[in-house]
């Protein structure tokens, strides 16, 4: 009989955790190379949200330059044993706002800087290991503005998969899908996540999230709710035994808990700025 772990361990994994990255897949990277982020596939018009966006004169006309997006992603994690459990990913970025090539509106062009997990009651947390931030690149995406605010989306995000149609195609049901490839090149299937606190290991996932988003101005920059569906796979962990312990990751109860701010930023600011301002 295999040993188990007390049952506080509970890999609590907020598998919501990649909100956030940019770039696509590349099927052709050289071994060793860095890979990009995801594929992604943006759709026209706005975030079917059903938000009443309120215009506001005091609103910037023009937007063009850097902003910090900070993008709070909330759910439950329900584990058989200690039952509902908040769960949050909070994604901050650097992006920039900046006239599309063809002339027909703006584009934003996004780099994250910084991810933090956190599973509320938990003695296991999750960690996204820097190397895979460092595989992160750009991400450019059509910005929807008027009056009333700003919107983006939908558009997916999607992680260790290579989909020919990031928004339709049907998501892996098994871990031998041949779509599935190693996404941070350390040798294990998916992309691996580190489980910190009461027991050490890793949970290695591919995941797809398709996002929409709406924000109004506040008074000192952006903000409000984000849309999101969550797809995910765990194709296996290390110890193993921690495939036994793996809650079922559920949307919030109130559809506006995830949430997107933007402030301004001054020309010269980079990634490294943020990311310092969060530590």
């Amino acid at each position: 009989m295999k040993p188990q772990p007390p049952l506080l361990l509970l890999a609590l994994l907020p598998l919501a955790l990649l909100a956030l990255a940019p770039a696509c897949a590349n099927d052709d990277s050289a071994p060793g190379a860095p890979v990009d982020a995801l594929e992604e596939q943006s759709q026209g018009g706005g975030a079917d949200l059903n938000v009443e966006l309120t215009p506001d004169a005091q609103a910037p006309e023009d937007l063009r330059g850097l902003w910090a997006s900070t993008t709070v992603f909330r759910g439950i994690a329900q584990h058989p044993l200690l039952g509902p459990l908040d769960e949050r990913s909070t994604v901050v970025a650097l992006v920039e706002v900046r006239d599309r090539q063809d002339g027909l509106g703006l584009e934003t062009v996004t780099t994250t800087c910084f991810m933090d997990l956190h599973t509320e009651g938990s003695p296991v947390q999750s960690t996204v290991p820097a190397e895979f931030l460092a595989l992160l690149g750009p991400s450019t995406r059509n910005l929807e503005h008027g009056d009333a605010g700003l919107a983006q989306g939908p558009y997916a995000e999607v992680f260790a998969l290579h989909l020919d149609a990031p928004l339709t195609e049907p998501f892996p049901q098994a871990p031998n899908d041949t779509r599935i490839f190693d996404h941070d090149g350390d040798g294990k299937p998916g992309l691996s996540v580190r489980l910190t606190g009461l027991v050490d290991g890793e949970v290695f996932v591919a995941q797809r999230r398709i996002i929409s988003w709406q924000a109004s101005w506040d008074g000192q920059g952006f903000s409000g709710p984000v849309a999101q569906t969550l797809e995910e796979l765990v194709l296996g962990a290390a110890p193993e035994v921690l495939m036994n312990y793996l809650p079922t990751h559920l949307p919030a109860a109130d559809p506006s808990a995830s949430t997107v701010e933007w402030r301004s930023l001054p020309l010269g600011s980079d990634c490294e700025d943020l990311a310092s301002a969060q530590r």
